[in-house]
């Protein structure tokens, strides 16, 4: 056996050895869809349009909020999953190992689930976690930092003047939670975490879901709380319920790989798109519209949002030049679909059988540094019934005439490994197949 060849072998095995491993210390949970089977969402009965109209709905509603939040009051961070499509984790929770699905958001910041005795005003995923049957609960007793350093969180004395550490969340749609603060085991598959700050909450309103899972950058975090300055996903084939290969990776080993881009952390995390190609051709769109300029401008990365949003005008010259190239292709427009009086750009067939390689053109998003996104039909196109697909990106001035903020909605990102380093300020991603990625 020649020596080029034993060389070609052992870099074969270091590159799936490298893409089978994340390294020492790194907590991975599987994630899954709100539409999927293992959801207690799950609609069996849903047809395309039921869950198209969902995804669209929600997609609405978080951009709102972060139109809202981030550009035209910049009081309100967090978000919440109410009304929303986005994943989920299955997590063990006390010495009795009580699973809680709670959302996994990058645009919230607290850890928080509903505790026993609660109050809440529409259904929640079953069992509630009863602190009192856990060996391992404590109250926080409100002097680390965490508590300092976090405005949702206040210490006083209550009625019968015990000090207590409480928290409140208000969120922008009328939406909230509130309890105590306290500590805890947490299971994330096969790893255990000791002594978790979070969030007990008593008083659940409107909120849809065992709790959330927090992402983003602070000081109540679990990514800080951890001392982590690294996560990933892989988002799978979102339109297959049945797909189980949906991951969340946290540790300060999670591989940053493919290309790589600049990331703006202020509260939420953003990137700067620099241009945008359909076909090869170049769009004729000024990049200064979506660079993050203070509370305006930049594009979040978000995991809570079916759909991407742009400014209309980089939208209009999106469609014109994919309506180009699709009229070479003899597809049909239908105009059966529209929102707030946009007309969307939409087409009879079907994506994944009519959109093949040969009658899909390149499009590809580049964003700063020259890191390339390149797409496939299924992160442009949304299946919106059994005989129609559309564009899914919309205008983010059907949020707001004012808004300027653009959102990279989870569909674009499906089929990639997305990757956030928040110490070199880096946002990486490459296409992969979920299923080997571990």
């Amino acid at each position: 056996m020649s020596s080029l060849f034993l060389s070609l072998i052992f870099l074969s095995l270091s590159f799936l050895s490298c893409l089978s491993q994340h390294g020492p210390g790194i907590i991975t949970t599987k994630l899954f869809h709100h539409h999927s089977i293992d959801s207690p969402y799950f609609r069996p009965n849903a047809s395309k349009k039921d869950l198209a109209d969902f995804d669209q709905e929600s997609s609405i509603h978080r951009a709102s909020l972060l139109v809202d939040n981030l550009q035209l009051t910049n009081v309100q961070f967090e978000l919440t999953p109410t009304r929303r499509g986005g994943f989920y984790a299955k997590i063990g929770v006390g010495s009795k190992y009580v699973l809680q699905t709670v959302y996994v958001d990058t645009g919230s910041t607290l850890f928080w689930i509903n505790c026993q005795p609660c109050a809440f005003s529409i259904y929640m995923p079953e069992p509630i976690f009863d602190p009192r049957t856990s060996s391992t609960f404590a109250f926080d007793d409100c002097d680390g930092n965490i508590c300092k350093g976090t405005r949702a969180i206040s210490c006083g004395y209550d009625q019968t003047y015990n000090f207590r550490c409480e928290f409140v969340i208000e969120y922008a749609d009328g939406s909230s939670c509130s309890g105590r603060v306290a500590r805890e085991q947490f299971a994330f598959g096969e790893e255990v975490l000791q002594g978790i700050f979070f969030g007990c909450s008593y008083k659940t309103k409107l909120v849809d879901t065992s709790g959330i899972l927090g992402l983003a950058e602070h000081s109540s975090s679990l990514l800080t709380q951890l001392g982590y300055r690294r996560f990933g996903y892989c988002i799978g084939d979102v339109a297959d319920m049945s797909y189980s290969y949906h991951k969340l990776f946290i540790g300060n080993s999670v591989t940053i790989t493919g290309d790589k881009t600049s990331l703006i952390v202020d509260s939420k995390y953003y990137i700067n798109v620099e241009r945008i190609e359909v076909g090869g051709l170049l769009l004729d769109i000024d990049r200064d519209i979506f660079k993050k300029k203070d509370h305006t401008g930049g594009m979040v990365v978000d995991n809570g949002s079916p759909y991407t949003f742009m400014p209309l005008v980089a939208v209009k010259s999106f469609e014109t030049a994919l309506i180009k190239m699709f009229t070479k292709a003899n597809f049909t427009i239908n105009k059966l679909h529209s929102y707030r009086g946009y007309q969307k750009l939409c087409y009879d067939g079907d994506v994944k059988k009519d959109l093949d390689l040969q009658s899909f053109p390149p499009v590809k998003l580049t964003f700063e540094g020259g890191a390339t996104m390149e797409l496939i039909a299924e992160n442009v196109f949304h299946q919106v019934s059994e005989s129609s697909f559309c564009l899914g990106t919309l205008p983010i001035e059907v949020i707001h005439e004012d808004a300027t903020i653009s959102i990279l909605g989870f569909h674009m990102q499906q089929q990639f490994y997305v990757s956030f380093d928040l110490d070199r300020k880096e946002f990486a991603f490459t296409r992969m197949d979920c299923e080997t990625w571990s």
